[in-house]
């Protein structure tokens, strides 16, 4: 967002740059040359803050999604150990009560 807004001022400013240039210049040929000339720069460094800001969205898209997916992973191993943990707390209760059924019966006998 802060990009897009960047953009635009400067979009702007160099819109105002032109505008005073024309003004300034002269209608001659040599003038008019300059002008274009200075427009096609202009447009041309568009352009590439364009294919810059692109390749960024592109690049954050495809981070985000790592990280949805890295954090997907980290739920699934969380929920996993959970389960672990509940199968031990059981078994650690199986094997007490098997403990007091052995004790029990050696007093028995």
């Amino acid at each position: 967002m802060l990009n897009k807004t960047a953009l635009e001022k400067q979009v702007t400013e160099l819109n105002l740059r032109v505008l005073d240039l024309e003004t300034k210049a002269s209608t001659t040929p040599r003038g008019v040359k300059r002008l274009e000339s200075r427009l096609e720069e202009l447009s041309a460094q568009l352009e590439q803050e364009m294919r810059e800001k692109n390749e960024t969205l592109k690049s954050l898209r495809k981070t985000e999604r790592t990280i949805r997916e890295l954090q997907w992973q980290l739920s699934e191993k969380d929920k996993i150990k959970l389960r672990y943990e509940d199968d031990i707390t059981k078994y650690e209760q199986k094997v007490a009560r098997m403990r007091q059924n052995i004790e029990e019966l050696v007093s028995y006998c």
